[in-house]
């Protein structure tokens, strides 16, 4: 089957923290519980991982959170995020959530998180490489593709923002449609910072969505498979979909990297 990709003639760059154009919301999600996790400090590092990997759990990292987690062994990683997780930042944990009609919670309004143009947001610190666990955060489904995950709002970042000899990823998605991640700063990544491995569930770019982030810095000159390096902002493998737009690239190795085989993504 021939490659077809889809995408303009120039990228569109603008600054973190513009209104989201959010998908409609996965009925499923709306009728969890959806319990609320806020994340005030760094004694709070392991009510996240917790938080995380429950289903229909909204987090919400604060203003002036730093979370270090280079003292974390292999064994912590990777992160895995369940299904209808919001990992999301709030300027002020007085923030309401926005509710549907039937009043199930939706999440929170985009103009309430802490990263705008003014504030840089919390952040998530990966620490070294580890050999065996090269993932941050992952998206994973079996049998149904359907995650309804929502990352927004912060900064995560890889082990180094210079070159790099390994392939760290910090946002890896597996078999899985259904899933944005916006309002972002991502760095310091030698494989790529988002990589996009749906493989087959995904049949168009709207299944997933990257947008309104800044995607920096995710460099590999080392010779790596054949001679080739790393070293992307965002990574599409074989036989997946992505659309990406509105998103700043600077100093990555390649902006964006395809397979070129059955494959397609939007770029505008």
């Amino acid at each position: 089957m021939k490659a077809v990709l889809f995408f303009s003639a120039v990228a569109v760059a603008v600054v973190a923290g513009t209104a989201h154009a959010q998908p409609d919301p996965n009925p499923r999600c709306l009728f969890l519980e959806r319990p609320v996790v806020d994340i005030r400090g760094t004694a709070d590092l392991d009510n996240l991982m917790t938080a995380l990997s429950q289903e229909g759990t909204i987090v919400r990292l604060g203003p002036d959170v730093d979370l270090d987690f280079s003292h974390l062994g292999d064994s912590a990683f990777p992160i895995q995020l369940g299904r209808c997780v919001i990992l999301t930042s709030v300027a002020s944990f007085d923030v309401r959530p926005e509710r549907d009609p039937a009043g199930h919670i939706l999440g929170f309004p985009s103009a309430a998180e802490a990263r705008t143009p003014h504030s840089r947001g919390p952040a998530l610190r990966h620490g070294p490489h580890r050999a065996e666990k090269p993932n941050f955060l992952t998206i994973s489904c079996e049998g149904d593709p359907i995650a309804g995950v929502r990352i927004s709002g912060f900064r995560l970042y890889g082990p180094s923002l210079g070159g790099q000899s390994t392939d760290n990823y910090g946002i890896r998605i597996y078999g899985c449609i259904d899933v944005e991640i916006s309002n972002m700063e991502i760095a310091g990544w030698g494989g790529a910072g988002i990589r996009v491995d749906n493989g087959g569930p995904s049949t168009h770019p709207q299944e997933i969505l990257i947008h309104d982030n800044f995607i920096h810095h995710n460099q590999h000159p080392a010779h790596w498979y054949g001679g080739h390096t790393g070293g992307y902002g965002v990574e599409v493998s074989w036989l997946s979909w992505a659309k990406i737009y509105q998103n700043v690239f600077d100093f990555n190795r390649h902006a964006i990297a395809a397979s070129g085989e059955r494959l397609a993504y939007e770029e505008f």
